[in-house]
């Protein structure tokens, strides 16, 4: 292994931490802003690895999660246009970094979380966090991201946690839904 690709792996660890804080909130400011963080960690990972349409993906969706932060900050309503535009500009530099048929893996799972992060039901957006990494975990594993592939598997497991403890064991317990925002 190379020193690059050392140095991306320990760069896909930090983004783990920050993608399993973000599951695993019931705030979704909190979420957006350990998603911020685990985007940038996962954007050096790929810059590292010379995956770029991983690492342009990674930088869309920093700046959605700021665009969307600064919504849920201001109590703004939810945008249309906001969501069909990430959506657009998520699709734009899909087409432009294609490379091979893995590099759709992170166009795709991005459009269904800008989806997923759009919505005030946390619980959907948990459902999209337990689906993604199924996807990346190919992705990773096709451009040599092994911790990657590792951190994807922990961030499956950490989704699945979030949902059990914030959606199934909280609903059976309180019978109320907090998961709105």
């Amino acid at each position: 292994m190379t020193t690059f690709e050392i140095i991306s792996q320990v760069f896909g660890a930090f983004g783990l931490i920050g993608t399993v804080i973000g599951d695993n909130q019931k705030k979704k400011l909190t979420v957006l802003l350990a998603f911020i963080f685990a985007n940038i960690m996962y954007a050096l990972q790929y810059v590292f690895l010379y995956a770029w349409p991983g690492m342009i993906i990674c930088i869309i969706a920093i700046i959605r999660s700021i665009v969307y932060y600064q919504f849920e900050k201001n109590n703004k309503p939810k945008s249309l246009f906001v969501l069909i535009l990430f959506l657009l500009i998520g699709i734009i530099s899909g087409g432009l970094s294609y490379q091979d048929i893995f590099s759709t893996i992170p166009l795709l799972s991005t459009l269904a979380f800008t989806w997923a992060l759009w919505q005030s039901d946390l619980r959907k957006f948990r459902v999209v966090a337990l689906i993604e990494p199924i996807a990346f975990f190919f992705y990773d594993l096709h451009v040599g991201a092994y911790v990657g592939m590792i951190v994807t598997a922990l961030e499956f497991v950490g989704a699945l946690i979030a949902i059990i403890r914030l959606d199934i064991i909280k609903k059976e317990t309180s019978g109320g839904n907090d998961n709105k925002v």
